[in-house]
């Protein structure tokens, strides 16, 4: 039993020297390499075993600098200020794993952001939605706002990679080409002044995000996310000029349908929003800045953006096809929810006929060089709309003055396409009654 536990031992040594590409020792020893593949592989599960306990001992002796910001002991490379720093800044919603944390050179103009970084870290991210509301979050909490340049499918295989954008900041001013506008450049190209409102001041920061494959990265199981943030703004980021440029958070947008879902239009609801800010800030340091930021309170021009918007997705269009594809679907409807009681809708649908025809004037008919004239007419078709309610059909089946003499009364100036509408009503004992 000795001699063979020595002499599996050699064997076990001359498989770690030996080469993956000599397998003579698997041929001469079938016996003893088995049994030396089985204790090797019981080696590598005790390894992996120990692996685990180390990352489930680090995950619990984790040093908490500050809230949502976690890094392991074995990892640990960040102080406490510069935690406190990052604190500012990023969203405290994850832990993170801090992996580089660099200070850069700080601006010197007046107003200028007091911090300046280039920091990579591990998020305990693993889909592309959670990603999209951790980018929201940084914007809300740092007053700024990460424009796409390179989309979602830059680079994404499925294999490796499962999401990555890289995203400029707003400021940043996209290098001219010749496919671009020319106009849209002219101070770049021929160096002019630039506007008061020029929000673009060619700012480097950036902020890449990539979520890996948990199969294929194995430096963090637990956090798949890689962050690259350049946190270095050559602009102020809470000035009333810099808040100005910010798109419209989805809160504004939600106050802003709610109010025009109970009847307000475009310029009532800005009222009453515009209102209960102020209301609610009455007294506030924070009130200008608040009503300078445009994600809280957009101009005037984007709420009527918003209410065309929602009037078109409740509504429908306003004119055109669509439209009359609307009300064909309303008049189904209608028709189906009243057809018991009687009451019934039919539409005459608009349209516009071209015919041509030649025009030979009577007295040049046997001249020979007279050419007959081509005359273009058109007729059309008006968009009719009758509606018989249920009372109605009702009044006009049981009365017999009904179908001897009616009363027509026209109004107008009812929408934009100033379409008259008709009232026809019959005179009874009762009274007039609508037909």
């Amino acid at each position: 039993m000795m001699t063979n536990h020595k002499e599996a031992q050699e064997t076990a040594d001359i498989w770690k020297s030996t080469p993956k590409k000599h397998k003579a020792v698997t041929k001469k020893h079938p016996i003893l390499t088995a049994k030396t593949v089985s204790s090797r592989e019981t080696r590598i599960k005790d390894i992996s075993t120990g692996l685990d306990k180390v990352k489930t001992s680090q995950a619990n002796n984790s040093v908490e600098s500050c809230s949502g910001l976690s890094i392991p002991a074995i990892e640990s490379t960040v102080h406490n200020d510069q935690f406190l720093q990052l604190k500012e800044y990023l969203p405290q919603t994850s832990a993170y794993i801090i992996e580089k944390f660099q200070h850069l050179e700080l601006e010197t103009f007046l107003a200028a952001p007091p911090c300046a970084l280039q920091v990579h870290f591990w998020l305990q991210v693993d889909t592309a939605a959670s990603a999209q509301t951790w980018i929201q979050q940084l914007e809300e909490k740092t007053k700024t706002t990460y424009r796409i340049t390179k989309g979602t499918a830059y680079g994404t295989t499925g294999k490796r990679i499962i999401f990555k954008t890289v995203r400029l900041c707003q400021h940043k001013r996209k290098t001219p080409t010749k496919k671009m506008p020319i106009k849209k450049f002219d101070h770049v190209r021929e160096g002019c002044e630039r506007s008061t409102r020029d929000k673009k001041t060619g700012c480097p920061s950036t902020l890449s995000v990539t979520i890996m494959s948990p199969d294929k990265h194995m430096k963090h199981p637990l956090y798949p996310c890689l962050v690259k943030l350049l946190f270095n703004h050559n602009h102020p980021i809470d000035s009333g000029h810099a808040l100005s440029f910010r798109p419209i958070s989805e809160t504004a947008r939600k106050a802003y349908v709610h109010l025009f879902e109970d009847g307000n239009s475009a310029s009532s609801a800005r009222h009453e929003y515009v209102t209960s800010l102020q209301l609610e800030y009455d007294g506030s340091q924070a009130m200008q800045r608040v009503l300078a930021d445009h994600s809280i309170n957009p101009i005037t021009q984007d709420v009527q953006r918003l209410f065309q918007s929602w009037r078109l997705m409740t509504v429908g269009a306003e004119n055109g096809t669509p439209m009359f594809v609307r009300l064909n679907t309303e008049i189904n409807r209608y028709n189906k929810f009243t057809e018991a009681d009687g009451g019934k809708v039919h539409m005459q649908q608009y349209t516009a006929h071209t015919d041509s025809k030649l025009d030979i004037p009577s007295h040049s008919q046997d001249h020979p060089y007279c050419k007959p004239k081509e005359v273009k007419q058109q007729t059309e078709s008006p968009f009719v709309l009758a509606i018989v309610t249920p009372l109605m059909a009702r009044v006009h089946k049981l009365v017999q003055q009904a179908g001897e003499m009616v009363f027509c009364d026209a109004t107008a100036s009812l929408d934009r396409l100033n379409t008259p509408v008709f009232i026809i009503s019959a005179a009874t004992a009762a009274g007039g009654h609508y037909r």
